[in-house]
This record gives structure tokens, C-alpha cells and sequence, in this order.
């Protein structure tokens, strides 16, 4: 895949989310101006870029969807709920368009059955619509002509003549086309005119930018082109002989073009005999699509090519007779864009290598800190001072640590945004109206973490529309707003993150709970009479569970929360409910920030030695071995009035070479989602911090394994995967 088609996904998957969450909130507010511009804003962005990589069905299609906007926005229309849904429909067509292409690296033929449907949905009209590239203006030359009458070009010094029509959105992007111009140096002449006749008052959007700037200037056209760098998509200047007053049409190319342009050549060089063709003719296509997109002419010049060597040189060619980009005049002067933030899109893979390198620096840093104490046990000189530099290391590698590790991270928006559409989709399909309101989506977890997060907030919010918000005319009823709100929020605890779904439905059925753990058996009816209620509402986290009476596709199963608390668990997670009736619940997940960087306690059964994370270690304990009971295949013991079940871990990894003291046993008590366990080690070591790397290879899925690392001393340390021992 080349490198434009690349970009073009990236910033189209943007833009799609960005359409999205501004559809969904003009549902709720359809006279919210502000974001039915940000709406059309990003349609027409998109559709641009389509228009760029030459993708005409997906233009079109988004071209549809802009015009109902576009009527929306001139007050010819209102965004109903039916509209934003055919534009959201739209919107679902784009995202299977550049899953597509993802796929296959090449944009999809037969695309143009999908866009007609979409355009005949929006109601169109013509659906052969081409885009006309930015910035291209008149095919005819007659505003030189006007400004050769209207001025004598010798008699000012006019080098260059300047024709810039601006974007007709271009106020959206903060650029205002005046002040652009005025930073070009020595000019002579300036002209305004209207782009289009101007509309009635009533009519009149003063967010479109309906002119065309026309000036003379005594620069020439290479440092007019580096001064407008920005907009050169949008200029046409000519070159003026001082001479004869003859002009002569410079196209200029930006600096994103004359990149694409560049890659094209470098792609033509590679020499490997495989793909050869596929390399050709991807390179002419993105090459053409780039010059026509500035307008040029030139672009015609390399229709047919069949030989890369020269197609290459014919694309130098065109860069080589370009006019340069700056001049030490344009250089001085600011580009707007170089005093905005910039950000710099990394690929994982290169982020997880920088991980890796800085988990095997950690294991060099443990050998150091060994070997340091090594040397103070043997009363070395030199032991004070590698223990120093030790120390010293130590601190850095922690800060280069968070640094790597800030690198994986991403704003819990990244899954937060998926569920909007979600909850409007089962609001309309069940005939309730609902309201999802999200919080600290901003807040920042691994990588990892808001990925693997997705599915169990999936399980729970579709139970909270399901079963806990009530139809409207029950909750007018109580009182309530027939509209539900379900609000998921999120915040930074600690080194944890703390993610929560409320609603302000019903509530937890208790006694239908209670009904339904004494009909399958999960505890007799004495034994729920003594449960608090807040242990009857955990019983809705056993497989299988459901209070629904019908199976929906939505929910009904019996699978979703405790495939939700599984999953969370997974991650070293924790999940609980809290419920007040009538009032509704809250499902809380308590995340670890980070899955990669993790403190463990060492524990070891013969030579073997393991880590058992401290987030799990409730304390560590001695106890007489005759106080360890066998209750059928099980062994436990009691601690504090609490019966707390025992786990031999040399008998569960088959591991023979442990010699056992005969009287005490050491245990290490654990606690996962409030259920306490003890495992017994032969012997207890220090706590330390690692890096987890996940097993793989012919380890990989090892059960009661959830990673590994080196000790300083070169052993191999096995991180156990506690919630698989206890489960």
C-alpha cells in the first residue's frame, strides 16, 4: 500500500468518527449551528480527500450526504432523526469502503452500485457528480486579461500575478484570506470580487467565503509560491517579463504534493522483478491524482507510461521545473501551521520494539543491582561504588520507563466514541428513549487496557438498556423523565482507572435474583435468607445468569456479565455492581493503568522461582500444617474466622523437586474480587518490579502462566496468572 492511500485511511477514519459524534448530538439538538458546521466540515473534508486518491464512488456518496447538511445549514432543511440516519448510513458505507481497502491496498471497483444507492437515499439529484479539485479555477485566462487592461504591468514592476480563490470553507480552518495575502511582500495591486453572485440577506451564510482575490506583486512567483505555501492548492500565479508584459501560468505544486510525488520515484526504484506492474501503475495513478490535484496541466504527461525508469524521470522532470518552495525572503517568514501543536503518528510495532529493548534493559539493570550486592557480601572494594552507580541507574531506567510506557497509552475516547451510534441503534430498535452522556473520556490508559476494553463495557451497557432502563410510559409513571440517561465516565486513581456505567432505570430485581439462584441450584433458599443483599446482587456474575424472561439479540443469555467480569479480570482488573431500586446501578471497573509494568512478589517451590503480582497478595503467612484440613478433593485452613482454601503449587505445575518442612507451611493469601485463596511456596523472596512479557512460542496459552522475565541472577521468573489458579 502506498504511502497517499495510507494517509488517506488514517485521516478518513478520523473524520468518519468525528462525523459521527457530530450527528449523534445534532439528533439531540438539531439547531446546534456550531456542530452541524463541524458536521459538514468533516463530510467535506472527507470527501476531498476522496477526490484526491481518486476514489469517485466514495465521493459522490459523501458528496450526497454534504448537500443535506449543506440544506441544513442554509435553513432549507432541519436535521431530523430520519436525516442524520441516512447520513449515518452513509457514513457505515464509507467505513466498509476503507476496510476494503485496508484490506487490499487498492481503492474497490464496483463501488459505484453502493454510492448511487446512497445518493438516491439523500436525494441528490445527479449522480455522476465529479468533484471539481481545489483551488481550480476558470479554464480561460481572462482575469490576466482584466488586470493587463486595468494596469500597466511594466510601469508598477509587477513580476508576478496572483489569482487566489480560497476554499469556500477555508474561515473554518482559521485562515483568513486577507491577511494571507497581505504577507506577500511589494505588492502593487490588489483586486476583490465575488467568487458568485451574492444571495439575498435572508440567504446569506457568512461562514461561506464567496471571493477571489486577484494582486499584482514586484515579488517574484518562487517567493510568492513559498510565502503561500498553505494555500497553494487554491493559488494560480503567472510569471510576468518585465520585458514584453507577457505572462506565463506557473502551477505550483505544495510541499504534501511534491512528497507524494518524491515517494512515487522512490517506488519506481525498487528493482525486485515481483509486483513490478502493480508498482508502475500505482505510481502513475497516485502521481496523477496529485497533480491534478493542484490543477496541473503536466498531469497528462504521464498518462500511458509502461517503462518505470521513465516514468520516474518524468515525474523528476516535473519537480525539477516546479519553482522552488522558498526563497531566504519566504523563509523568514512563519509558516501559520509551524506555530501549531504538532503530533507524530509512530506505528505499534516500533512503540512495542521501544518496549521490548527498555523490558531487556531493566533485566540488565537487575543483573547490575546482583552483581552489586554480590561484591558488598564479598567486602570488595570497588561494592560501594557500583552499588551507587546501581542507585543511579536505577532512577533513570524508572524514567525512561514511564516515558516508554507513555507511549502506549490512549484516551479512553478511542472506545468511549463507539458506543453513541450503539445506544441510538437499541433506543430506536426498542422503542425507548435514552441519552448516553460520557465523562473523562480523555483519561488515559495502555494500550492494551482500551483495547481489551471494548467488549465488556459492550456486555454491560447492553444489559443496562435491556433490563434496568424501564419503557417511558413506566417511568413517567414514578416520576422519572420518560428519556433514560446512561452516563459512562471515567477517571485516573492511583495507578489505577476507574471506569463506571450508571444508569437511572430500575435497579437490580433482588428477590427475582434471589428467585432465580434458588431455581437453578446455585444456593438453598436458607442460605439466600442469610445473604445481604449486596451478596445476592454478585450472584448475577455466575455463568449462565439472567433474570430477562425473553432471549433478545441484545441480551437474555445469561453471558454478559460474566464474560464482562472475566474479561476485566483478564487484564488484572476488578468488576462490581452497586444498585439502589428504582434509582438504577452502577457497574464499576477498577483497572490497572498498565498491563506492562507490574510489582510482583517472588515466591519459590524448589529452584523454581515465580512472581505473584502484589495487587493480588493479601499478606503472607506461617501456619502449622495439622491447622490444613482436607473438605473432599480440597485442602483449607482458617484464618481469622474466614475458611480460605489452599493450593499446593508444586502438586497444580507438576513439580517434583520441592523439599516440604514437615511441620509449618508458608502461605500467601490472595484476594480476586473478594474471593480469598492461599497458595503454598517452599519459600518466600523480595519484591520486585518487571516489565511482563507475555509467553509465546510453544508456552504460549500455558495456563496459570501470565508471563515472564529474568531475575538478575539469570533465572527465569514465571509471573503466575492468579485469577486462573484461584478460578
Amino acid at each position: 500500500m502506498n504511502e497517499f492511500i495510507e494517509q488517506f485511511l488514517l485521516e478518513s477514519r478520523e473524520l468518519v468518527e468525528s462525523a459521527t459524534r457530530d450527528l449523534l448530538a445534532l439528533e439531540r439538538n438539531p439547531d446546534d449551528a456550531r456542530t452541524l458546521d463541524s458536521a459538514f466540515r468533516s463530510f467535506h473534508t472527507l470527501k476531498g480527500g476522496a477526490a484526491i486518491v481518486g476514489f469517485d464512488a466514495m465521493t459522490r456518496a459523501v458528496h450526497a450526504a454534504e448537500d443535506v447538511l449543506s440544506d441544513a445549514r442554509a435553513g432549507k432543511r432541519r436535521m431530523s432523526s430520519m436525516l442524520v440516519g441516512e447520513c449515518l448510513y452513509c457514513l457505515d458505507q464509507v467505513i466498509q469502503w476503507l476496510e476494503t481497502v485496508q484490506g487490499s491496498g487498492i481503492l474497490p471497483t464496483g463501488a459505484n452500485d453502493s454510492a448511487d444507492a446512497i445518493v438516491a437515499r439523500l436525494g441528490a439529484g445527479e449522480a455522476n457528480f465529479t468533484p471539481k479539485p481545489p483551488g481550480a479555477g476558470p479554464a480561460s485566462d481572462d482575469w490576466l486579461q482584466k488586470l493587463r487592461k486595468k494596469y500597466d504591468f511594466v510601469k508598477l514592476g509587477a513580476n508576478c500575478a496572483i489569482r487566489y480563490t480560497p476554499d469556500a470553507d477555508c474561515f473554518f480552518r482559521d485562515e483568513d484570506p486577507a491577511s494571507l495575502l497581505a504577507k506577500v511582500e511589494d505588492l502593487v495591486a490588489i483586486e476583490v470580487e465575488a467568487r458568485k453572485p451574492w444571495s439575498d440577506l435572508d440567504g446569506l451564510d457568512p461562514f461561506d467565503c464567496n471571493l477571489v482575490l486577484t494582486a499584482l506583486t514586484k515579488c517574484n512567483a518562487a517567493e510568492v509560491a513559498g510565502v503561500l505555501a498553505d494555500v497553494r492548492g487554491q493559488l494560480e500565479l503567472s510569471a510576468i517579463d518585465e520585458a514584453t508584459a507577457g505572462v506565463t501560468l506557473v502551477k505550483g505544486l505544495t510541499s504534501s504534493v511534491r512528497a507524494v510525488l518524491r515517494a512515487q520515484i522512490e517506488l519506481l526504484a525498487e528493482t525486485e522483478p515481483q509486483g513490478a506492474r502493480g508498482r508502475l501503475a500505482s505510481a502513475a495513478r497516485s502521481a496523477m491524482n496529485a497533480l491534478r490535484h493542484v490543477g496541473s496541466e503536466q498531469a497528462g504527461g504521464l498518462v500511458g507510461e509502461t517503462d518505470p525508469s521513465r516514468l520516474a524521470a518524468a515525474i523528476e522532470r516535473i519537480l525539477h521545473e516546479e519553482p522552488a518552495q522558498t526563497s531566504d525572503k519566504a523563509a523568514a517568514l512563519p509558516s501559520p501551521r509551524d506555530a501549531a501543536p504538532r503530533t507524530l503518528r509512530v506505528d505499534t510495532e516500533r512503540v512495542d520494539r521501544l518496549v521490548d529493548l527498555t523490558a531487556e534493559l531493566l533485566i540488565s539493570k537487575n543483573a547490575i543491582g546482583h552483581t552489586a550486592k554480590l561484591a558488598l557480601d564479598s567486602g570488595s572494594s570497588l561494592a560501594s561504588r557500583l552499588k551507587d552507580q546501581h542507585n543511579q541507574l536505577d532512577l533513570l531506567i524508572r524514567e525512561l520507563q514511564k516515558s516508554v510506557l507513555g507511549l502506549r497509552v490512549l484516551p479512553l475516547r478511542q472506545v468511549f466514541q463507539r458506543f453513541p451510534r450503539l445506544i441510538r441503534e437499541i433506543s430506536v430498535r426498542l422503542g425507548r428513549p435514552m441519552l448516553l452522556t460520557t465523562e473523562g473520556d480523555d483519561t488515559e490508559a495502555d494500550k492494551m487496557i482500551v483495547e481489551a476494553l471494548y467488549e465488556p463495557l459492550l456486555h454491560v451497557l447492553r444489559n443496562a438498556v435491556d433490563h434496568g432502563v424501564e419503557p417511558a410510559e413506566q417511568r413517567t409513571a414514578q416520576g422519572k423523565a420518560p428519556t433514560a440517561t446512561i452516563s459512562l465516565r471515567a477517571r485516573r486513581q492511583g495507578e489505577n482507572v476507574i471506569v463506571e456505567v450508571e444508569d437511572d432505570g430500575r435497579g437490580v430485581d433482588v428477590p427475582k435474583v434471589r428467585e432465580i439462584a434458588i431455581r437453578r441450584g446455585l444456593a438453598t433458599a436458607d442460605a439466600l435468607a442469610a445473604y445481604s443483599e449486596a451478596e445476592v446482587i454478585e450472584l448475577i456474575f455466575a455463568p449462565g445468569f439472567s433474570t430477562a424472561s425473553d432471549i433478545t439479540d441484545i441480551s437474555g443469555r445469561g453471558v454478559g456479565m460474566d464474560a464482562a467480569r472475566s474479561a476485566v479480570e483478564a487484564l488484572g482488573g476488578q468488576l462490581s455492581i452497586e444498585s439502589r431500586e428504582n434509582r438504577g446501578s452502577i457497574v464499576r471497573f477498577v483497572l490497572p493503568f498498565s498491563v506492562m509494568m507490574t510489582r510482583v512478589l517472588t515466591a519459590a517451590i524448589g529452584e523454581q522461582m515465580f512472581g505473584i503480582p502484589l495487587e493480588t497478595v493479601v499478606e503472607t503467612t506461617r501456619v502449622a500444617r495439622k491447622a490444613i484440613v482436607s473438605i473432599g478433593a480440597s485442602r483449607v485452613f482458617v484464618l481469622r474466622d474466614k475458611t480460605i482454601p489452599v493450593i499446593d503449587l508444586a502438586e497444580t505445575l507438576d513439580y517434583l523437586g520441592c523439599q516440604r518442612d514437615s511441620a509449618t507451611a508458608t502461605l500467601v493469601i490472595l484476594s480476586i474480587s473478594e474471593q480469598f485463596g492461599a497458595i503454598e511456596v517452599d519459600r518466600l523472596g523480595e519484591g520486585v518490579e518487571v516489565m511482563l512479557k507475555p509467553m509465546d512460542g510453544i508456552l504460549s496459552g500455558t495456563r496459570g502462566v501470565a508471563g515472564a522475565t529474568l531475575l538478575g541472577d539469570g533465572k527465569v521468573l514465571l509471573i503466575l496468572d492468579v485469577p486462573e489458579l484461584l478460578s
